[in-house]
């Protein structure tokens, strides 16, 4: 018989006499009686009823100090050792102890000392193990090292080598790694043989116990387990994110706040890549978020920015990291080839409109189809231009052609052109590369329609052209593709199936759109249900190189279509030295998954190659905003036995404690806990009280 928490027991007596007193004290005082006449008649009738009154005052007290006993005695965690059991038969047998250590980032916690969860977990291990090696010199011992998986580097088989126990506790470390208690429960089950129990040194999080499975139930004989848990109490935690909108040059810091709720703002320094440099410090609000204004973003061109705030109870998730590919065209030129026409049907009207309305409106630079003729027979005369929009082009003169097909060859430019009744379809295959024809509209006719999910253009989501009424658009004429079109970003829905509507062809060089309709009411009602301005919005933003991802969640993975040569040639290492698992599958190279927060370079072996430019040169990796390890809320009975399964038997025992007495932590493993059947006890007795109480008041 043994206690966890023995203070309460000592702490007994003085509440039971604390409860006595109380209700003493709280007894109805009879008041003072003059006896006359009659009233001395009543004198023994109320002599009879007092001696009853006394015995149910003390059947009363009583039920209220055996209740409060049985609350201090639950609290202070009893148990009754059992001189054999445990899932493993004698103690003393040839079975087998194992040891599970979380190396998860969560144990990187801090108390008050500056000492670790983990620190203090690494200790009770090695105390727990030379324990165990005294008190049962016959049983072996397995060390699972463990985090979202089983790290089998670090683990040991069953062995009676405690050298090798306490060197594979040396090498252990917290990884940027989320908690699932279900992997060593797992690898204890499929060990199989007998188990004398399971010491489990854990924050005993409840992000841990999501993935539930009833894993250790399944065995034949459920071996207890015993959580040896660091004591964290009021933790305090901030964790840091940032996030950019593609083509906006905005960046959102969030900063979300676990623990004690705090107030005020917090101060975070942005840094460049090698963190040399402090680029600027903003004043975010606590448990909130803020967007960085202009300013601020003009010292942020580096390509790369960490976000740092000041260190708390946790160090893991106090920075964040995120490169910044601006490769949004600053300088476009538009090319109206129709710039008389109505108002109400001008793609020229409408995209000043569109334009207006936007934060981060690029310079544009208006030209109508004469002026651009003029400007195309000079020498270079559009080299500045790294962004052109055609609209409903007519006739277009030889030079214009020349200088616009130039145009189209350069890596990095993108051309957007919309098509109308007269549009010149041969200039803009000599252009494009791309081959289109007219048709009566009869194929063409029907609903506009975006894709089912993700990204659309600029990054915009696609639930949010959802609000647009889509369905309610109508397409009456439009250019069909000749050439299969290298990417589909709106269809029709026409009696011919989906044809598209705006579609990114295979150019020479340029990034290449073609709207293949224009906006006279015969052929389309798109303008006038205010989708128009999204469709300008996206095709701004969208840059002007192949957008390949460059910021990845940690343990994720990135996926870059790319050409064979180039990804044989590619390397990317992070800030460790360690190298990124990389792998090529049709047409598709997949980088990672990233185990390592920071900046990734990326190199090529290969020499002078082209598409290398397009590539970024780094890859920043930091955790989820919604990452749960930054929180360790503790986690209740019903998650604990969700994973273990009803049947098994667990205790849970502080870290500090096991230091001092690691014996008391394997005398858990053979003990049955008295908690539970003393706070059942101690419902009954007040639940008896209450009626008690009732009865009196109605008799």
């Amino acid at each position: 018989m043994g206690a966890l928490n023995p203070a309460f027991l000592w702490a007994l007596p003085i509440v039971v006499a604390a409860v006595l007193l109380l209700h003493l004290y709280g007894r109805t005082k009879p008041r003072s009686v003059l006896a006359f006449t009659n009233l001395r008649l009543i004198a023994d009738i109320l002599k009879d009823r007092q001696r009853g009154r006394r015995l149910q005052d003390i059947v009363l007290i009583g039920l209220r100090c055996l209740a409060v006993a049985c609350v201090f005695a639950a609290l202070a965690r009893p148990y009754w050792h059992r001189v054999s059991g445990g899932g493993g038969g004698d103690p003393a047998s040839a079975s087998t102890l194992w040891v599970a250590v979380d190396l998860s980032y969560s144990m990187g916690y801090r108390d008050e000392t500056s000492e670790t969860l983990f620190d203090k977990s690494r200790a009770a291990a090695a105390r727990l193990i030379e324990a165990s090696r005294r008190a049962y010199p016959a049983r072996t011992i397995g060390l699972v090292a463990f985090s979202d998986k089983v790290h089998e580097d670090l683990s040991v088989a069953p062995t009676k080598s405690f050298d090798a126990l306490h060197d594979a506790l040396a090498r252990m470390s917290p990884v940027y790694a989320a908690t699932d208690h279900r992997s060593w429960a797992v690898h204890v089950r499929d060990a199989g043989g007998p188990t004398a129990g399971v010491l489990v040194l854990s924050d005993l999080a409840r992000h841990g116990f999501t993935n539930a499975g009833a894993v250790l139930a399944d065995m034949p004989l459920p071996p207890a387990v015993v959580f040896v848990t660091g004591s964290l109490f009021d933790p305090v935690n901030k964790q840091v994110s940032m996030q950019s909108t593609v083509g906006e040059r905005a960046v959102d810091i969030r900063i979300d706040c676990f623990g004690r709720v705090q107030r005020g703002t917090v101060p975070v320094r942005l840094l460049n890549a090698d963190m040399q440099r402090v680029l600027a410090t903003v004043n975010v609000p606590a448990c909130g978020k803020m967007s960085l204004d202009a300013a601020v973003l003009s010292a942020l061109q580096t390509g790369g920015v960490v976000a740092e705030i000041p260190a708390d109870d946790l160090l893991y998730d106090d920075r964040a990291y995120l490169d910044i590919a601006d490769t949004r065209s600053s300088a476009v030129m538009v090319i109206d080839g129709e710039p008389g026409r109505r108002l109400s049907e001008s793609e020229g009207f409408l995209m000043r409109h569109a334009v207006d309305g936007l934060a981060q409106a690029p310079a544009l630079t208006w030209l109508s189809q004469q002026q651009a003729t003029a400007l195309g027979r000079e020498k270079r005369g559009l080299a500045w231009a790294k962004e052109i929009w055609l609209l409903n082009p007519q006739q277009l003169d030889a030079d214009l052609v020349s200088s616009l097909r130039d145009f189209s060859a350069v890596t990095g430019n993108k051309l957007v052109v919309s098509l109308g009744a007269k549009a010149d379809l041969g200039a803009i295959e000599r252009i494009t590369g791309v081959r289109l024809r007219m048709t009566d509209g009869q194929d063409v006719a029907g609903k506009v329609v975006v894709p089912e999910a993700g990204d659309w253009l600029g990054g915009i989501p696609v639930a949010a052209l959802k609000d647009f009424e889509l369905d309610k658009t109508a397409v009456h004429k439009a250019a069909l593709l000749v050439d299969e079109p290298k990417a589909v970003w709106l269809r029709v829905l026409s009696a011919a199936g989906a044809v598209p509507l705006l579609a990114e062809t295979r150019s020479r060089g340029a990034r290449t759109f073609i709207f293949t309709s224009t906006l006279d009411d015969d052929w389309t009602n798109l303008p006038h249900k205010g989708f128009y301005v999204s469709l300008i919005k996206g095709l701004l933003r969208e840059p002007a190189l192949a957008a390949y991802a460059s910021n990845v969640v940690l343990g994720e993975t990135l996926i870059w279509n790319l050409p064979r040569s180039v990804a044989m040639g590619l390397q990317v290492a992070c800030a460790s030295g360690s190298s990124v698992p990389l792998s090529y599958k049709d047409g598709a190279l997949s980088l990672g998954p990233f185990t390592e927060p920071g900046f990734c370079r990326v190199r090529s072996q290969v020499p002078r190659v082209a598409e290398f430019a397009t590539l970024p040169q780094r890859v920043a990796v930091s955790l989820s905003a919604d990452d749960p390890e930054s929180d360790i809320k503790p986690a209740r009975h019903e998650d604990i036995d969700g994973l273990l399964g009803k049947g098994v038997k667990w205790h849970s025992i502080t870290a500090s404690r096991c230091r001092q007495d690691p014996a008391q932590a394997l005398t858990l493993l053979e003990a049955k806990d008295l908690m539970r059947p003393l706070l059942a006890i101690a419902l009954f007795l007040l639940l008896c009280e209450a009626l008690f109480v009732l009865w009196r008041a109605y008799k």
